[in-house]
């Protein structure tokens, strides 16, 4: 598995959404600035999370989108997943196709161990504390800045 472009932008755009006002509308356009990307990818990609239910889609003058949940409540997994399908190690753990190695593959248990254990580890972390972390790493920039500057 890979991380890709539209799964980095998918996560960075929602974690700046989730550090915005709750219910708050964000235009595409804003949103793509900030994660510096084209507005036009990045409305590709917020169409996606909105078909996922996990982005609401408003029209008109003040439209926009706007998270459809908590972001206490939306995993990083269900990002993932609304991006890219399901997560997979290897094609094996959820092909029904047949193996001729599948009884006796050494390899097979130890990939469902760490499948499970990326599963379960997407699914412990939510857009905010991806956000709460961003905001943490931006106040220590600035401290550092600020320090420099002082210093000088």
């Amino acid at each position: 598995m890979q991380i890709t472009q539209a799964m980095e932008y998918a996560v960075h755009g929602l974690t700046f959404l989730a550090s915005r006002p709750e219910g708050e509308v964000v235009l595409a356009s804003e949103v793509a600035r900030e994660v510096d990307v084209s507005p036009s990818y990045m409305s590709k990609v917020f169409q996606q999370l909105a078909k996922a239910g996990l982005l609401v889609s408003h029209r008109g003058a003040k439209g926009g989108f706007s998270l459809a949940a908590d972001p206490k409540e939306i995993t990083l997994l269900e990002v993932m997943e609304a991006v890219e399908g399901k997560l997979a190690i290897s094609p094996c753990l959820f092909e029904r196709a047949t193996c001729p190695q599948e009884k006796t593959c050494p390899l097979k248990p130890v990939l469902k161990e760490l499948q499970e254990n990326m599963t379960s580890f997407l699914s412990q972390r939510t857009l905010a504390q991806l956000a709460a972390a961003k905001v943490s790493g931006r106040e220590t920039k600035t401290r550092i800045l600020a320090t420099q500057r002082s210093k000088r």
